[in-house]
């Protein structure tokens, strides 16, 4: 699934912290945002590998928020919606596609690895690859369902706009940037044998 998929359901998640109390509010929300989106860190290592826990986080979500709910602490508290939204993101990457670099010819048996089990959990392609019209479609509903529950906040509101557009965008050329990228990599390589 998208990055922007995954923040706006964290954000979603931070959401609910307004069943318990208003005062933290906006900082469980970014927080959820912000976790949501910080497996997808390890794109630049081993996507699904480097950053993705879905046992360990949920273990540590449990922890932090049974801390959290008998200290109230502030910090505990944000920090509760950042982990659960970082396991969240990890479990959910499992109903995605797998690694491969066509994510939607559903090639490889790798979707998310656990640490903890020592092995990979298979894609189930629920949501066939990350911009797939599905996907877009989930951010779609997220993000319209955050978008009312931060009135008040036109900063936070104007995120959820741009994390749909981007989504929207990334949707439009998903399977194209491969193209994309072929292109660039000839162009790139003509230049460097002509000098």
């Amino acid at each position: 699934m998208m990055g922007v998929t995954h923040a706006l359901m964290g954000g979603l998640l931070g959401a609910s912290s307004a069943v318990f109390t208003l005062e933290y509010f906006l900082a469980a929300v970014i927080a959820g945002y912000l976790g949501g989106l910080f497996p997808d860190l390890d794109l630049a290592f081993n996507h699904r590998q480097t950053l993705h826990f879905p046992v360990g986080y949920t273990v540590l979500s449990v922890a932090a928020v049974a801390t959290a709910v008998f200290t109230a602490e502030k910090g505990l508290i944000i920090l509760s919606y950042f982990i659960l939204s970082a396991a969240v993101h990890s479990w959910i990457d499992i109903l995605g596609g797998g690694l491969e670099e066509k994510p939607w010819e559903g090639t490889t048996d790798k979707g998310v690895y656990s640490h903890s089990l020592d092995r990979w959990f298979p894609p189930l392609q629920v949501i066939r690859y990350d911009g797939a019209p599905e996907d877009f479609l989930l951010t779609l509903g997220l993000g319209t369902a955050l978008f009312p529950l931060l009135a008040g906040y036109p900063v936070a509101q104007k995120i959820v706009v741009a994390s749909i557009a981007v989504g929207g965008l990334y949707s439009l050329v998903r399977k194209k940037l491969l193209d994309v990228r072929d292109f660039l990599l000839k162009a790139f390589n003509s230049l460097i044998d002509e000098s």
